[in-house]
């Protein structure tokens, strides 16, 4: 409460779990109504599997940064509708709602003037002979049986100025993404553009939506039928998702019960603003 400060050694789900405590309301039409918001970082399996740890710790930012939140504005553009919505005493709430009702619009960079824009060039922190020998080892792991599927990444980085929102707003308006989302805490900014939702739990039920295969837009429609008909009968783009499908079938094996895990649609072809890609649903 105010400014005071409180650390603890215990497990941060744990410690999610009692903020919540009080706060916890039934299920709701409205996909958010107060409660718990924020992001995991990949290194927060660490408090779940045993992993080695070999990368260098550089960004110093949360492995966790959750924030409770009392009450919401929820916007729905489609069904132009919006709502206020809040678990504590709405009277006290009214001032604050008035300011947000208030509130300029619309939310477009101009709006801002930040005017946000990199000051360096886009820059790949693995070189081309260290990528190669990552790929090399990768595909010996296969070959000796190791593993069948490794997801190897790349960082890439570049300096900036200007508005962290100013920057997302534009990313926005460039990739427009179902699962979009800006996050700000004073260590950094999360900017998502992201066509592909994780997990979804409704009640007792647990659905997955991988994404594996893609291929490009094109303005020509004849073009862009070809681009879908090529993804849609591709060999290796639909053993790719098989294999991500395998792998979250076994994921969701170590929370679901026996028996209740089925793929309910593999293959399935959806179209983004930018891209086509193959989509399965494992529930």
């Amino acid at each position: 409460s105010g400014d005071s400060v409180v650390c603890s050694t215990d497990d941060p789900f744990a410690l999610i779990n009692d903020a919540l405590a009080e706060r916890r309301c039934a299920a709701h039409e409205l996909p958010f109504v107060g409660g718990a918001l924020g992001y995991f970082a990949y290194d927060l399996g660490r408090r779940i599997e045993k992993l080695p740890a070999v990368a260098a710790q550089d960004l110093d930012i949360p492995d966790m940064a959750i924030g409770i939140y009392d009450w919401a504005a929820i916007f729905d553009h489609q069904a132009q509708c919006a709502w206020l919505v809040s678990q504590e005493d709405c009277e006290q709430d009214l001032d604050r709602w008035e300011n947000v009702l208030g509130a300029p619009e619309p939310l477009t960079p101009a709006a801002y003037g930040t005017s946000f824009h990199t000051i360096s060039a886009v820059k790949a922190e693995t070189d081309y002979a260290q990528y190669a020998a990552a790929f090399a080892q990768i595909k010996q792991y296969i070959v000796d049986g190791d593993c069948y599927q490794v997801n190897l990444a790349q960082r890439f980085s570049a300096a900036v100025s200007g508005d962290s929102w100013d920057a997302y707003l534009r990313l926005r308006n460039l990739n427009p993404a179902p699962y979009s989302a800006y996050f700000s805490i004073p260590q950094c900014a999360i900017l998502s553009s992201s066509p592909e939702r994780f997990l979804r739990v409704e009640g007792r039920r647990v659905e997955t939506k991988p994404i594996k295969g893609t291929r490009p837009r094109s303005s020509d429609p004849l073009e862009d039928q070809r681009l879908q008909e090529e993804l849609l009968g591709s060999e290796k783009d639909r053993a790719e998702n098989v294999m991500i499908v395998d792998l979250l079938r076994n994921d969701l094996r170590k929370s679901c019960e026996i028996g209740s895990i089925s793929v309910a649609d593999l293959f399935a072809l959806e179209s983004y603003a930018t891209v086509h890609h193959l989509v399965s649903t494992v529930r």
